[in-house]
């Protein structure tokens, strides 16, 4: 069976996993695992000669990311003014691989690679997310977003009210989180991301800021990250001191 040693190579801090439990990172997906918002993305070419609505739906994300509206709200405000259909989804989770923060994969890969079981938690549409979530090794049910309805023909429908995402991010983690092994450690843009911490859902929560810088988040006292350099300084930093527990 493979398995990796508490100790340092380099670095990297390698992690004993038959013994011991896999520590967890979760990783957000808009604006930290790529550089843009996939819902914009999405919806782009639809809203190709709507610039007004293209703003709108803009300003409406930054709110939900500052915290300042709830993501419920957010989410049902976005996808009143413009929806996807769900092959718009698919197409672009196929692509969004030309949108990954540089050096994101390979952090993932060595985070994997030392034992630590990597998830993606999301607001983004859920089939958005997969096709990216599988290039980077990462198993389909360590990878969830929001599920919206769809008919037969993959139009939208509306939201599913009983999906914990569509109305939090928190609801959403609530049962995952079960499966998640200390030092848990969640690394986001948003409020959202955030809110893991103060709930207490996880130990550890970075911000990450080189896509966008959420001051809010910031005044809170996060630890921040500006760049994959130094979110995996930090990442490393909090395995070790667990190890050295």
């Amino acid at each position: 069976m493979t398995y990796f040693l508490y100790g340092e190579k380099g670095n990297l801090l390698f992690i004993d996993v038959r013994d011991k439990k896999m520590p967890t990172v979760v990783f957000d997906f808009d604006s930290t695992l790529i550089s843009c918002e996939s819902l914009e993305k999405i919806l782009e070419k639809k809203l190709d000669d709507q610039p007004d609505k293209t703003d709108k739906i803009r300003r409406i994300t930054e709110e939900g990311i500052r915290g300042k509206i709830p993501f419920s709200e957010s989410l049902a405000q976005r996808l009143k003014i413009a929806a996807p259909s769900r092959q718009d989804a698919i197409e672009f989770g196929k692509e969004a691989y030309r949108w990954l923060t540089k050096g994101i994969e390979e952090l993932i890969l060595s985070l994997r690679a030392q034992g630590v079981d990597i998830w993606v938690v999301s607001g983004g549409i859920q089939e958005s997310l997969v096709p990216l979530g599988k290039k980077l090794q990462l198993p389909e049910g360590h990878i969830q977003g929001v599920k919206l309805l769809w008919d037969e023909e993959g139009k939208f429908l509306g939201i599913d009210d009983a999906d914990p995402f569509s109305r939090s991010k928190l609801e959403g983690v609530r049962k995952l989180a079960k499966n998640w092994s200390a030092p848990k450690i969640v690394v986001g843009d948003s409020m959202s991301d955030y809110l893991l911490y103060q709930e207490g859902i996880v130990e550890h929560f970075i911000l990450f800021t080189q896509h966008f810088r959420c001051q809010e988040v910031l005044d809170k006292g996060a630890q921040e990250a500006q760049n994959i350099s130094q979110l995996e300084q930090i990442i490393q930093g909090i395995l070790k001191n667990h190890a050295n527990r």
